[in-house]
């Protein structure tokens, strides 16, 4: 209709959906029963049932969706906590990274359309409002580190996408198929109470598990147990290092002929006595039985009977303190966990090389690629907003985006498979009748190219080879480009005047004493009756002596005056001239050839006289 908004078609367009026909009514709904009359066709009660069986679908993914937030939000407060510990810190940080990482030209995006309009549009949204190259590493970042995050896009009916700014993730609520439609989303901000319709907020998710839809599934969460468990085992390892690390004493302590019941009074007594020093406050001049640090460990004190004398002796400490295996197993399995290589957290004693770290490298460069799919998703929603706002309905889909692949060793694995393939390819095809097999067959099912493209392919090699053909002939073709006309003008000699010799200065072949210092022939053809412009009218009056001095010929007694004076009656000549034909040939006929009177001016045999 005329009368809809835009944005009301922005909603259509994005649902995807056939969202101006009625759906059924509740009831109907419920109870799985359409009342239609008996003259509606089988087909429309057949489309009938299938729209009430969507509209069942929708509401049970409301209802799980709004179940599954409460522990969406326990979640969320973990992976803060993770996001503390050092090695998940450097994990998603290595992740963001070569998630962004920019290509040869220095982007971080890149963009292609056939419409270099469109092209123009999409590069000022991106690099010039949205600032990609800053913003994009945030947005990344906390949607690895969360599986969601949630950007509100300020959006304008004529200007389209101008701003973007970034909303809590653990306050914002999707929800899907609200209106019975399943296509359909928005999103609630629960603290300001708040909804925004779908095209407004751009919700990036990494998409890995249907149990968690309608939001994404953090890089963190496989992670989660173990993480909790690497925690309580590094505690009881450095509670155990604290408690058995220091080394113990064992005192015996001689208490002869005393008796059983002041054995230990007498033992508690050489206890403080050892374990407590006195010292006088100063402030009270009270005797203060400060504890001793020294002393701090709990010793053995043990009566003896017997012995000469009381002795001490030293138990050694922990000697197993290098022994951290369950700590390691559990580190090894956080990082299974993040699937990030252990030598890009600099845990692995040295980096292996040749193809373990290939391999390692090309697993890793396919969780990057997921990743950036999901977020190519996404950021080709927002484009498709911009320019549907712009009014560029038609060419909505006339374009695709591409993050940089991080991975060398895969495009590296790329071009040994490619050159593998055409190695085979030249020995089944040769040019020969005995040929094992036809060139269309070898580029099929050894090249790997469809039959469509194989057909391009011909038609491309056709077309190349004429334009290959037009630039080997470019140079019997083409007198001069122009590319150097600039250059050309100030250091190319001129025909017959040798290199590196001023066009002004005279040959060696001229003589002294004024003799004549033109070129054989004249430069210019002048009008009968005139005085030939020549090189020694110029320089008449002069005298002239040639010095040659590596080819360049210097004169004495030089006037520029005289040079001046002619080349100005030169000008006003040839002014005068041009004039007198401008003015008859305004007044020949141009059909006859012939001035009003009838005569004819150019051929009458007059003469036209110059004046100085």
């Amino acid at each position: 209709m005329a009368d809809e908004s835009v944005f009301i078609n922005l909603l259509d367009r994005l649902k995807r959906g056939r969202t101006s026909r009625p759906l059924p009514q509740e009831k109907q709904v419920i109870s799985g029963n359409i009342s239609s009359p008996k003259s509606t066709p089988i087909q429309q009660r057949q489309q009938d049932f299938l729209d009430v069986q969507s509209q069942k679908i929708a509401q049970d993914i409301y209802s799980r969706s709004v179940y599954y937030d409460t522990d969406r939000l326990g979640a969320y407060n973990d992976y803060r906590a993770m996001d503390m510990s050092p090695e998940v810190s450097a994990a998603l940080d290595i992740i963001t990274d070569e998630t962004v990482t920019r290509d040869e030209r220095g982007d971080i995006l890149s963009i292609y359309s056939e419409n270099d309009r469109i092209k123009t549009v999409l590069k000022d949204l991106f690099h010039g409002r949205l600032n990609i190259e800053y913003n994009l590493t945030f947005w990344i970042r906390e949607m690895i580190k969360f599986g969601d995050a949630f950007a509100k896009l300020e959006i304008d009916q004529q200007e389209g996408i101008y701003d973007v700014r970034m909303l809590p993730v653990a306050e914002i609520h999707r929800e899907e198929a609200f209106d019975g439609n399943v296509n359909s989303s928005r999103f609630k901000w629960d603290i300001n109470n708040m909804y925004f319709e779908e095209f407004q907020i751009a919700h990036f998710r990494l998409v890995s598990d249907g149990t968690k839809l309608p939001y994404g599934r953090s890089v963190l969460d496989p992670a989660r147990k173990l993480w909790k468990q690497l925690q309580l085992a590094e505690d009881a390892m450095l509670v155990y290092r604290i408690i058995r690390a220091p080394e113990r004493r064992v005192h015996y302590i001689e208490v002869g002929n005393l008796e059983s019941a002041d054995v230990q009074q007498y033992v508690e007594r050489i206890k403080r006595e050892l374990k407590k020093s006195p010292i006088v406050d100063q402030k009270t001049g009270q005797m203060n039985l400060k504890y001793n640090p020294l002393t701090m460990e709990e010793d053995y004190f043990l009566p003896i009977r017997g012995d000469k004398s009381s002795r001490i002796e030293t138990l050694p400490g922990a000697s197993n303190l290098g022994e951290i295996q369950d700590v390691e197993y559990l580190q090894n399995k956080l990082f299974a966990a993040l699937k990030v290589p252990k030598p890009y957290l600099n845990y692995a004693e040295s980096m292996p090389g040749g193809s373990a770290l290939s391999q390692a490298d090309l697993r890793f460069s396919r969780t990057i690629n997921r990743i950036q799919e999901n977020v190519v998703i996404e950021l080709r929603r927002i484009a498709n907003v911009h320019l549907f706002l712009l009014g560029f309905e038609d060419d909505m889909d006339n374009f695709s985006l591409k993050l940089t692949n991080p991975s060398t060793q895969q495009e590296l694995l790329k071009l040994e498979t490619m050159k593998a393939r055409l190695e085979v390819f030249k020995e089944m095809y040769t040019a020969e009748p005995t040929s094992p097999v036809s060139y269309t067959w070898a580029m099929e099912y050894v090249m790997g190219f469809s039959k469509a493209e194989i057909k391009q392919i011909l038609r491309q090699k056709k077309v190349e080879k004429k334009m290959f053909s037009e630039i080997e002939t470019a140079p019997e073709e083409y007198v001069q480009t122009g590319l150097f006309s600039d250059i050309d003008e100030k250091f190319k000699t001129k025909e017959g005047e040798s290199g590196g010799v001023d066009s002004d200065v005279s040959s060696p072949e001229s003589s002294e004493g004024g003799e004549d210092l033109s070129s054989e022939e004249p430069a210019a053809e002048e009008p009968a009756g005139e005085e030939s412009i020549t090189e020694n009218v110029l320089f008449q009056e002069q005298s002239v002596k040639d010095v040659n001095i590596n080819g360049i010929h210097e004169s004495e007694n030089y006037k520029p005056d005289i040079l001046n004076k002619k080349n100005t009656n030169l000008n006003t000549k040839t002014k005068s001239l041009m004039d007198s034909i401008t003015i008859k040939l305004n007044k020949i006929n141009e059909n006859t050839g012939l001035d009003d009177g009838g005569n004819d001016l150019l051929n009458d045999g007059n003469s036209i006289e110059l004046k100085d």
